[in-house]
């Protein structure tokens, strides 16, 4: 089994004393954005509140031309796997890993069907290539670009993909 992501391990929590040495390095956490509302940022009886995601430890490296290659890869088997990652940014991956799913939605969903995400896949890539575009204006220099060419394809005898792209 290839390795296609940072790997994570669980939730951090913090006991009121962790909280009170932050609040006297003057870190407030309860007034972070991330505090919406949401339970799962309720303190847990007997264990805190929930912090941070604990994850493999990676030392960030740049992108290069052939880390990007093999990031693009990555995505496309997470996609080919039913996982659809939707917020393909730069600093979601540490060297060429996806370490950010906080936005995915995985194929079955129990919230949409099959049809009605039947583009992920093209998102995925298609930001992706936004990406490498951000990138190379920040100095990367590649060619690559992941998201398939419609127009190419569909003039071809096999397009090489599995669903029908409807014309808009």
């Amino acid at each position: 089994m290839q390795k296609l992501a940072i790997q994570c391990y669980g939730y951090m929590f913090l006991k009121e004393q962790d909280n009170n040495y932050l609040q006297q390095q003057g870190i407030n956490l309860d007034n972070y954005a991330f505090n919406n509302g949401d339970e799962l940022y309720y303190e847990i009886p007997g264990q805190g509140k929930i912090r941070a995601i604990v994850k493999e430890l990676a030392i960030p490296k740049p992108f290069n031309g052939r880390s990007l290659r093999i990031a693009a890869r990555r995505v496309k088997m997470i996609n080919e796997l039913g996982i659809f990652i939707q917020d393909v940014r730069d600093n979601s991956f540490i060297n060429g890993y996806c370490c950010d799913f906080g936005s995915s939605m995985t194929l079955p969903s129990p919230v949409f069907d099959a049809e009605a995400i039947w583009s992920r896949p093209i998102d995925d890539l298609g930001n992706f290539d936004d990406m490498i575009e951000y990138l190379t204006k920040n100095g990367l220099k590649t060619r690559l670009k992941v998201a398939p060419n419609y127009d190419y394809k569909t003039k071809l005898r096999n397009p090489g993909f599995d669903f029908e792209v409807e014309d808009k």
